[in-house]
């Protein structure tokens, strides 16, 4: 039973039956891995009504994909204590310290593997005995956390693919090539005999990959997430929109997150630090109209770039699916 939250707190909070005061996280950063998920997640926590949580990096919980089934390593099995909705709350303790002392702050997870990391499936209780899971991560996060923002970056997918695998010990554009070339093989091999989401969600297909093309199969994956969760409650930006013009990016998060009104002139900067110039006073999240309002033509621009976005993953389904 989702919990009974605290009205007056802006952040999703209670006090649980033991009196301890809990939270959950107000907002998901969701994906995609290596597009930028860490720096973006570092300058969101740099605003001052923003807290970290205690997971890696003090980003990353990862307890969607993998902890709550007992998934520490990257292999298709569990192989240690699974950790429960309480140990997720744990993560986000120091930030319930603080939020139970000031109800205008808020908490994140940044765990970039939530929107695509579903290899756990056969572990949930409603998918047991199934070839496809009915039943995956987006589910279970709005059983618990319903009104939960989601902010989604993505990448142009050959661009996130040849950074993973050098993040992941390739040395070689040659390597490179070949590795993907079988993981494509493998692939057509795999999609013979199941679906493309049967490929792309199984641990099994995922351990033959020599390079992780699933990943950028965006559109297979979003699909799983508006099946459950309303277009308003997601923010999509790329890794290329965003690093040409940070300050606009990071203004439209801040908007979308309903925080601050900040100093647009230092939103964003090359060292990854967002200074604030006014210390929010007010009541409802609105904008120094002085200097941040936007223009008709910058809300025109805005839209344009959204409906750019839903043709490409459009796109991007035909050629991965279709």
């Amino acid at each position: 039973t989702p919990p009974k939250l605290i009205e007056n707190v802006k952040n999703p909070c209670w006090f649980d039956t033991y009196g301890r005061f809990r939270c959950l996280p107000y907002f998901q950063l969701i994906g995609f891995s290596k597009c930028a998920s860490s720096d973006l997640f570092a300058r969101i926590c740099s605003h001052p009504q923003v807290l970290a949580n205690k997971g890696g990096n003090s980003k990353e919980t990862k307890w969607w994909p993998r902890f709550r089934y007992g998934i520490y390593k990257y292999k298709g099995q569990s192989d240690s204590r699974k950790q429960t909705l309480d140990d997720y709350l744990n993560y986000f303790s120091e930030a319930a310290a603080n939020i139970s002392q000031n109800n205008r702050l808020i908490t994140g997870d940044g765990t970039p593997s939530d929107v695509w990391d579903f290899a756990g499936w056969p572990m949930i209780p409603q998918n047991k005995g199934l070839s496809e899971p009915v039943v995956l991560t987006p589910h279970l996060v709005r059983h618990i956390n319903p009104r939960v923002k989601m902010i989604v970056i993505l990448r142009d997918p050959v661009e996130r693919l040849y950074s993973d695998f050098f993040s992941r010990g390739g040395i070689s554009p040659r390597g490179f090539h070949q590795r993907v070339v079988d993981t494509i093989v493998r692939l057509h091999t795999c999609v013979q005999n199941a679906t493309i989401r049967s490929c792309a969600f199984s641990w099994e297909y995922r351990l033959a990959e020599k390079a992780r093309i699933h990943i950028g199969f965006y559109s297979l994956y979003l699909k799983e997430w508006f099946r459950v969760f309303s277009r308003e409650q997601f923010l999509f930006l790329t890794t290329e929109e965003y690093s040409q013009n940070m300050t606009k990016n990071m203004r439209r998060i801040f908007r979308f997150l309903e925080i601050g009104f900040l100093g647009c002139k230092n939103i964003g900067s090359d060292v990854g630090i967002i200074y604030v110039e006014n210390e929010v006073k007010c009541e409802q999240c609105t904008w120094n109209k002085s200097h941040c309002s936007e223009s008709s033509e910058e809300i025109k621009k805005d839209a344009e770039q959204t409906n750019l976005q839903r043709r490409y993953m459009k796109i991007l389904a035909r050629n991965l699916i279709g």
